[in-house]
């Protein structure tokens, strides 16, 4: 259905063009014929009245499409967030257990993601006509997500005790979960179509890596003292 109303679209404003052209010329004669432009501009008049049709049920088919593709998202979210989350918790038990600066960033690092990611707002371009997806997190979703990290933490605590996990396999998940939240922040927070203001990017870079710094420094001190 999507297809055929683009390639209308298309056929109406190429026959549109055509038409226009043809009054244009017949108008720029010295004694133009009225029958001609009158049968000209009653086609105009019809095609612009199909053009209005088409655009009503691009409207219908974009609001049924977006209402469809946030349902199965929100399915989709919430299985995905939910796993990710425990992987997450998994991470922070293993790091808080080896080095405490780590794990103290990393989990400020999923703090960050959390809080950029509560909305989703995203457009899809389907035959050449933009659908507005949107994925609200709401209290249920963010009560699951804090009980999934609490999980992946008692996973981690069983793990440890019964078949813990080597240094490869934390590193390998945390690679993975680090590389999921650039690519969330990249998709999602970055504006796309709008101009964006890279001076907060940098300033916000250079503030943070003077914080790890500092950070680093205080923790070496403290060790040696």
């Amino acid at each position: 259905i999507i297809k055929d109303l683009v390639i209308k679209k298309k056929q109406l404003e190429i026959e549109g063009k055509i038409t226009e052209r043809k009054l244009n010329v017949e108008l720029d004669r010295e004694k133009w014929d009225k029958i001609t432009v009158r049968k000209l501009a009653e086609t105009i008049t019809g095609l612009n009245e199909k053009d209005k049709e088409l655009k009503e049920h691009e409207k219908e088919i974009k609001m049924e499409l977006e209402s469809h593709l946030n349902k199965d998202l929100e399915k989709v979210h919430i299985v995905i967030n939910y796993f990710y989350h425990i992987i997450v918790g998994l991470i922070i038990f293993n790091l808080l257990k080896e080095d405490l600066f780590s794990g103290i960033l990393f989990s400020f690092f999923a703090i960050l993601k959390a809080t950029i990611s509560n909305t989703s707002n995203r457009h899809i371009k389907i035959f050449d006509i933009n659908i507005h997806t949107k994925i609200e997190e709401h209290n249920f979703i963010k009560i699951l997500s804090i009980t999934s990290v609490l999980t992946g933490v008692v996973v981690g605590l069983v793990l440890e005790i019964i078949y813990p996990l080597s240094s490869f396999v934390i590193f390998q998940c945390f690679a993975f979960i680090s590389g999921i939240i650039l690519y969330i922040i990249v998709r999602e927070v970055i504006p796309q179509e709008e101009k964006g203001r890279p001076y907060y990017f940098i300033s916000g870079a250079t503030i943070f890596i003077i914080i790890l710094i500092f950070i680093e420094i205080l923790t070496t001190y403290i060790l040696i003292g």
